[in-house]
């Protein structure tokens, strides 16, 4: 509860920033929304600290907003390795890696959109680079040493095709995808979820139903918060999450067979085929346009219906 509240508050603190104050509809809608999803239901559930890196992805973002604003100062590049370390790089680099494309993506948004000039990058960039490194050398090095002299275990448990097999466009909409998650066991001609959570999540109609209808929201409220300066961001993360996450499906198609090479024969990078880790960049970018849109939209719709016969 503690990891989920850190991740709410992280996201209030971050629109604070990007959207303004008072605060009201915009951070209520987007700090439940960060609460309230499929990605985090799943992983509370069973392994746990992947939402390590989900809860620290928009406290990232704020580092990087408020860093650029002062290039010189050693804090924020200081907060952004703590929030860095802290999100369990050393049980799976996956999640840190695609959590770091956030605050990437915020740093060209701001160069192109704010006008963020290239000695703020630069300043901020190193010291971050620096300290982000020091603060995690604890579990990069291990992790280094384990993956040159220890035993390669994933070929026998997590080969991409089966990563890839259950992440759709729909599934990573609605920020399902996990492949465990559609494991089923049984006996008999008697099959049965895998996970008990597993049936609801996949079969029950009205989940499924809210799980595509709050995306749909989001993506349609861009209409309200495409002249906001961080709207198109917010749309921004989405876009790049989804590709992200549906690189991989289905087989047969281009970028899978490139995907398939570069798995085998690029080992460095293996550890990224788990691109279902890359959820929480839609979480937050539905977040953030649902919760931006919510204001605009509800006084249209009072006004629509002031003006209705």
């Amino acid at each position: 509860g503690l990891l989920i509240a850190v991740a709410a508050w992280g996201t209030i603190r971050l629109l604070d920033a990007l959207i303004g104050r008072p605060r009201g509809s915009a951070h209520a809608v987007a700090a439940l929304l960060v609460i309230l999803n499929p990605y985090v239901v799943v992983f509370s559930a069973r392994t746990s600290i992947t939402l390590l890196g989900y809860a620290a992805l928009p406290w990232l973002l704020l580092c990087v907003h408020r860093g650029l604003r002062a290039p010189r100062s050693w804090w924020w590049p200081a907060a952004f390795a703590l929030a860095v370390t802290l999100s369990g790089g050393g049980v799976n680099a996956a999640v840190v890696a695609w959590v770091l494309v956030g605050p990437l993506l915020l740093a060209g948004y701001e160069w192109w959109a704010n006008h963020i000039g290239w000695a703020a990058l630069r300043g901020f960039a190193w010291r971050t680079g620096l300290l982000t490194l020091a603060a995690s050398v604890w579990w990069i090095v291990p992790a280094l040493v384990h993956a040159r002299h220890g035993v390669d275990f994933l070929r026998f448990t997590e080969q991409p095709g089966t990563i890839w097999s259950t992440t759709s466009l729909a599934e990573g909409l609605r920020l399902m995808g996990y492949w465990i998650s559609y494991l089923g066991v049984g006996y008999g001609g008697r099959l049965e979820p895998y996970f008990a959570g597993g049936g609801v999540m996949l079969f029950s109609r009205p989940v499924v139903l809210a799980g595509l209808t709050v995306p749909a929201l989001a993506l349609g409220g861009f209409v309200f918060t495409r002249r906001l300066r961080y709207g198109p961001f917010f749309l921004l993360l989405v876009l790049v999450g989804l590709v992200i996450m549906t690189a991989g499906f289905p087989e047969g198609t281009p970028l899978r067979r490139a995907l398939n090479f570069t798995y085998n024969h690029v080992e460095a990078v293996r550890f990224l085929r788990t691109s279902y880790k890359a959820g929480p960049l839609v979480a937050l970018g539905f977040a953030c346009l649902a919760g931006a849109a919510a204001g605009p939209a509800a006084a249209w719709l009072r006004a629509r219906a002031r003006w209705a016969p």
